[in-house]
């Protein structure tokens, strides 16, 4: 009876410590931190570029456009009129400040300075009671300074169109030399000098961003200058000559931003 309890005792023994064996072979179950997907960082675009001040300059082409017109009134009488127009080069410097008013939409001011290198002349020659009449007229617009506003819309973030609305004042340089016999008798006719006029513009463009500070532009403009009189006088008859007032551009222009 002493061996079989000591058998049993050691069978139990044997039982428990096999039993054991596979959790102490496992050990402790290890505790594992949960993963945490962070999103990737979504790439701005920003477009501060086109908001703030600019500075830049342009160079381009100016047409200026008259409607010469005439009254002469003493022995006989004499009504003319005609066109002139010419165009040449220009070169202005400008500055301007916008804002965003959306993500797509900015508005703004300007202001610049412009002077032409045009030259508008004509040479007329009428008959007039049996006598040639010679009317010659020459118009050159000097400088013209417009202040407005501008309108935006992005295209993308690198390129916008734009309609501008201004105000224009220019300066005209004017020669005249009206010679006959007859209708023009007693007129001191040749004469030269200077005239301001103002009226407003209109315009379209186009800009897009070269760098990180500088953008190149292309714009078309039409200003209406009204009427001008050139002469006016009633000695030996009446006589008079006005004429009107309009400038295109198409500039190319550079700026920068701040």
């Amino acid at each position: 009876m002493p061996r079989l309890h000591s058998a049993l005792a050691a069978s139990a023994a044997m039982a428990t410590l096999v039993a054991a064996l596979p959790a102490a072979a496992d050990g402790p179950s290890p505790q594992v931190s949960p993963t945490v997907y962070e999103p990737a960082p979504v790439q701005q675009v920003s477009n501060d570029f086109w908001s703030g001040l600019f500075i830049g300059g342009a160079l381009g082409i100016g047409m200026s456009q008259h409607q010469y017109s005439g009254n002469f009134d003493s022995v006989d009488r004499l009504e003319f009129s005609h066109d002139l127009g010419e165009h040449g080069g220009l070169a202005s410097i400008q500055i301007g400040y916008t804002f965003a008013m959306s993500e797509r939409t900015y508005v703004g001011a300007t202001f610049d300075y412009t002077i032409f290198d045009v030259n508008a002349n004509s040479h007329m020659q009428y008959l007039v009671g049996g006598q040639q009449v010679t009317v010659d007229q020459e118009i050159t617009p000097e400088s013209m300074m417009t202040i407005g506003g501008r309108v935006g819309v992005l295209a993308n973030e690198n390129t916008q169109f734009y309609g501008m609305l201004g105000w224009s004042r220019a300066s005209f340089g004017e020669s005249h030399n009206y010679n006959g016999g007859g209708v023009l008798t007693g007129l001191a006719s040749t004469a030269s000098g200077s005239y301001e006029v103002d009226g407003a513009t209109i315009g379209i463009g186009m800009e897009t961003r070269l760098g990180d500070r500088t953008s190149l532009g292309v714009e078309y403009r039409y200003t209406d200058l009204g009427d001008q009189t050139i002469f006016s006088s009633t000695v030996g008859g009446i006589y008079s000559t006005q004429t009107s007032n309009a400038v295109q551009q198409v500039r190319v222009g550079l700026n920068m931003h701040f």
